[in-house]
C-alpha cells in the first residue's frame, strides 16, 4: 500500500512539472507561453505613479498594432484587484494585453526594481534583454530589424 502513495506522489509531480506555463490575462483567455514561440515578446512593468511609464502606453499600443511577429504585455506593478486593472487600462488607454500576476517566476528572469522596464524575450523564449526608461516603436523595431538581419545572412550563407 505505502509504494502506491508513493507512486501517486511521484506522478502528481510528474504531472505538474509538465504543465504548460500560462500567462493569465486581464479579461481574456490565459495563453500559454509555448504557443508564442516565433514572436518577439515584449513584457512592459508599469504604473500609474510613473510618469515615464504612462509616457510610453502610445508607443506600445502603436507597437502592439503594428507588428504581427511580436506581442506586447503588461505587468502593472502594484498589486491591483481585477476592477483596479479595469479602471487603470481605461484610464491610461492601453490597447495591448495585461497579465494579472506577475510572470517573473515562472519565466525565469528577476523582477524589475525600476519603472518602466520592458523585458525582451527572442522568438525562441528567451530573454535577451532587459530595457529600461520609456520605451518607443522605434526602441522595440530594432529586435525586430536585428532578427531580419540575422536571418538575411543566413540565407546568403546558404
Amino acid at each position: 500500500m505505502l509504494s502506491y502513495r508513493v507512486l501517486w506522489v511521484v506522478l502528481c509531480f510528474l504531472m505538474v512539472g509538465c504543465s504548460a506555463k500560462q500567462l493569465p490575462l486581464h479579461n481574456e483567455e490565459a495563453i500559454d507561453w509555448k504557443d508564442l514561440r516565433g514572436q518577439w515578446v515584449f513584457i512592459n512593468y508599469w504604473a500609474q505613479w510613473c510618469k515615464p511609464c504612462i509616457k510610453e502606453i502610445p508607443e506600445l499600443n502603436q507597437f502592439a498594432k503594428s507588428n504581427a511577429r511580436a506581442r506586447v504585455f503588461g505587468v502593472y506593478y502594484d498589486p491591483v484587484n481585477s476592477e483596479q486593472l479595469s479602471v487603470l487600462q481605461k484610464e491610461f488607454d492601453v490597447g495591448y494585453s495585461l497579465i494579472t500576476q506577475d510572470p517573473f517566476q515562472m519565466l525565469g528572469y528577476e523582477r524589475p526594481k525600476v519603472l518602466p522596464a520592458t523585458i525582451v524575450f527572442d522568438p525562441q523564449g528567451y530573454v535577451r534583454q532587459v530595457l529600461f526608461g520609456p520605451q518607443t516603436q522605434k526602441s522595440l523595431g530594432v529586435w525586430l530589424q536585428e532578427e531580419s538581419a540575422i536571418n538575411r545572412k543566413e540565407d546568403m550563407n546558404r
